[in-house]
């Protein structure tokens, strides 16, 4: 069993991951950190139970909240699920809660030395938007504001001298507990359908929103970092995968 650190440990992918770690006995160790207060976060009875002996709330994006984390324990696997952060949010928001929330935890571990993999979350909103299926090598040009920061975050943490790191670029995550923009389109697409009216929708019916089970998203975490990764797997190139299930889905189908 090995040393786990889970950074936004409340978010909805974060928590399917920190229940996927204890329910398997996947760690030795186990610190679930996250800025939001466990009361407000909607946590179902179990998680509140399962998860309180591991639990600390602290903005990791603050250098002296990274360093007490880091004092703990010598973690060996971090997984880096990042703030469930909407759309149209100011820069500042973004800056603090996906850039500084990255680095800054990455560059501190770095000087302890007991890293073995570093599993960051992406997005494919790093990719332009358009009906052909991206590659991990096709061009970065985000399609949102959020999709700018999840790139330059990408490219930060590449800078960090030795990091692990492995990047995992998802599509649009679902699955239980779902708080994202996916949730938001399926409750529409279910409320028009029963007005029996179109849902209002910016761009075509037509346009490919791919998705990804939030489950896959935890297994394919656990996989790269403790039975694929090895340093220098991939030589001087930073591993990253994109992450999708085989549905070729549009906006059309949450009518």
């Amino acid at each position: 069993m090995s040393k786990i650190l889970v950074l936004g440990g409340l978010s909805f992918r974060g928590r399917t991951l920190s229940l996927h770690i204890i329910k398997n006995n996947l760690a030795s160790k186990l610190l679930i950190v996250d800025k939001l207060v466990p009361q407000a976060a909607f946590l179902t009875k179990e998680m509140t139970e399962l998860f309180e002996p591991h639990l600390l709330q602290a903005d990791i994006a603050r250098p002296e909240s990274s360093q007490k984390v880091f004092e703990k324990e010598n973690w060996e696997y971090v997984y880096n699920m990042i703030a469930d952060i909407p759309c149209n949010q100011d820069n500042s928001v973004y800056r603090h809660g996906i850039l500084n929330q990255s680095v800054v935890p990455a560059s501190i571990a770095m000087k302890k030395g007991y890293l073995k993999c570093w599993v960051q979350i992406s997005s494919y909103e790093v990719y332009k938007s358009s009906h052909e299926p991206k590659t991990e090598d096709s061009p970065i040009k985000p399609c949102s504001n959020r999709g700018k920061w999840f790139a330059k975050t990408e490219a930060e943490l590449q800078k960090i001298k030795g990091l692990p790191l492995v990047i995992l670029r998802t599509a649009s995550t679902w699955g239980p507990y779902c708080v994202t923009e996916s949730l938001i389109w399926a409750v529409m697409g279910d409320v028009y359908k029963y007005l029996g009216e179109p849902i209002p929708m910016i761009g075509r019916p037509d346009t490919r929103q791919n998705g990804v089970h939030v489950n896959d998203v935890v297994k394919a975490f656990i996989y790269l970092s403790m039975n694929w990764y090895r340093p220098g797997i991939m030589g001087k190139k930073t591993p990253i995968f994109n992450l999708s299930d085989k549905h070729d889905m549009s906006k059309s189908w949450f009518l």
